[in-house]
């Protein structure tokens, strides 16, 4: 809770376990909340993820969290990214078919010593 007993606002909490309100759930986040679940790190580093505002964050508020992790926070598919990079054509080798060229071979042949 913040200052006077209040709860962070609503707002917040848009998307669970998204603490830098990116519209994403991040790896680095994740981590974030499984450690304020164990008690190692404050709420107030990420106070997305205690969506019932009960100071505490549950197992059932860090699974919400994994699944925004791979579902762009509910919203639909993350945005696609664009490649920054510009396409080049690579040449890509063309068989044709080609005339079968026959070699000779040589035989040996018997020759007669005197």
């Amino acid at each position: 809770m913040l200052a006077g007993g209040a709860a962070p606002p609503a707002a917040a909490h848009r998307c669970t376990g998204d603490c830098d309100a990116s519209d994403t759930v991040t790896i680095q986040e994740l981590i974030q909340g499984v450690r304020i679940a164990l008690g190692q790190l404050q709420l107030r580093v990420c106070y997305p993820f205690d969506v019932d505002f009960d100071n505490d964050v549950s197992i059932d508020e860090l699974q919400v969290a994994v699944s925004n992790l791979f579902s762009y926070c509910g919203h639909g598919s993350p945005p696609t990214p664009t490649s920054t990079r510009t396409p080049t054509d690579t040449p890509v080798p063309v068989l044709t078919p080609s005339a079968v060229v026959e070699t000779p071979t040589a035989t040996p042949s018997a020759t007669a010593v005197p």
